[in-house]
């Protein structure tokens, strides 16, 4: 089913889409689905933009998306592993996918789309989350070692600052932007999903949200693992603040953004439909 529909997504994208485009419902379940088998939208719409700094938690929220709107996601990526396995919309951006993930930003990052979705997590979460994947994979952990050394200091030092600039660049989207919280997702998944699949105007059933809840997790979601230490306790070794922990710097960024972000929450009138970020 998974090469079937690869080819026919790849046509699609050939000819810029097509209004008559049917995937058979006789298709048997692709990896990853416990819902339904997602398929191409059933006339094009403008870009949505998924965005989210790496290590934000993208995949699975991608996974939920697709299981609760019946629709794929594509990407301006081509990612081969998300591709066979559950993905099959990698390196598709076209008007076929309910969203598009996208890590980029400024002008020439936010030019293609019309709406957009930011994922907003913790930095801190964020920082580690992606570190992990650098060394493990999608699913992976990095070595406790490498925490030990100024390969990760200079990582975090480095990766605060561009999850700042990203995400203050985004909240100058000039079409209609939903935030939504990773945390969120974690500690009220229908509701928050519901929010997000209102906003992409498709339409879901309250069986099909109880489907995707308990089976929450599909294989997109990296077990949890606790490092012995805390790995944001090294000194920072910045000479505008030599005296600074790695987590006394990421927290006064932290601030800095979230403040901007309430900001955006209030004057947006999203306040309504989620809490301020503490």
């Amino acid at each position: 089913m998974l090469l079937t529909l690869l080819i026919i997504i790849y046509l699609t994208t050939l000819n810029n889409y097509s209004d008559s485009v049917e995937i058979s419902s006789s298709l048997s379940k692709s990896s990853g689905n416990f819902c339904i088998d997602p398929t191409v939208l059933p006339s094009p719409r403008p870009l949505t933009a998924f965005v989210s700094f790496p290590g934000s938690g993208n995949t699975w929220i991608r996974y939920l998306i697709q299981q609760s709107s019946g629709y794929l996601t594509g990407s301006v990526y081509h990612d081969a592993t998300l591709a066979m396995k559950g993905f099959p919309g990698e390196g598709i951006s076209n008007g076929s996918m309910v969203i598009v993930k996208t890590h980029e930003h400024g002008p020439s990052g936010r030019q293609f789309f019309t709406k957009a979705i930011f994922l907003v997590r913790n930095p801190f979460k964020i920082l580690l989350s992606e570190f992990n994947r650098r060394s493990g994979g999608h699913l992976g952990h990095a070595p406790v070692s490498k925490f030990t050394d100024t390969g990760w200091k200079n990582y975090v030092l480095e990766n605060v600052d561009h999850w700042s600039s990203f995400t203050l660049d985004w909240l100058n989207f000039k079409g209609p932007l939903l935030i939504s919280r990773y945390e969120d997702f974690l500690n009220n998944l229908k509701g928050e999903l519901s929010r997000v699949l209102s906003f992409l105007e498709v339409n879901f059933t309250d069986s099909g949200l109880d489907c995707v809840d308990k089976h929450r997790n599909g294989w997109q979601r990296r077990p949890q693992h606790y490092l012995p230490f805390d790995p944001f306790s090294m000194p920072s070794g910045n000479s505008s603040s030599s005296s600074s922990s790695l987590r006394q710097v990421v927290e006064r960024k932290r601030k800095q953004v979230y403040q901007a972000l309430n900001n955006f929450l209030r004057q947006s009138g999203q306040l309504s439909s989620i809490s301020e970020l503490p």
